[in-house]
């Protein structure tokens, strides 16, 4: 179950796939970056990058967050972090 995000709360509340997936798109956004497509975040795991890794880890995961305000998913289906946890990262 992912918690919506509220001030205060913090990623290790996550399942640890989850909080992958958070990980990598905080370290996206401290370099500057804007948001990933699973594909990316799939490789920034080290994943092997086939439709099963990509779909069923982390697409199917990163959309459950992105509907609890960690994440924000744009319309180019990228996935990026949502204002309150990126400033928190």
């Amino acid at each position: 179950m992912v918690p919506l995000w509220r001030s205060g709360l913090d990623a290790g509340v996550l399942a640890v796939d989850h909080q992958r997936i958070l990980a990598v798109l905080a370290e996206h956004h401290r370099e500057g970056g804007s948001g990933l497509i699973c594909r990316q975040i799939a490789a920034a795991m080290g994943l092997e990058l086939t439709p099963a890794r990509i779909e069923g880890v982390v697409r199917s995961r990163a959309r459950r967050p992105a509907e609890r305000g960690w994440l924000v998913k744009e319309r180019s289906g990228a996935y990026r972090l949502a204002p309150g946890p990126a400033a928190a990262s």
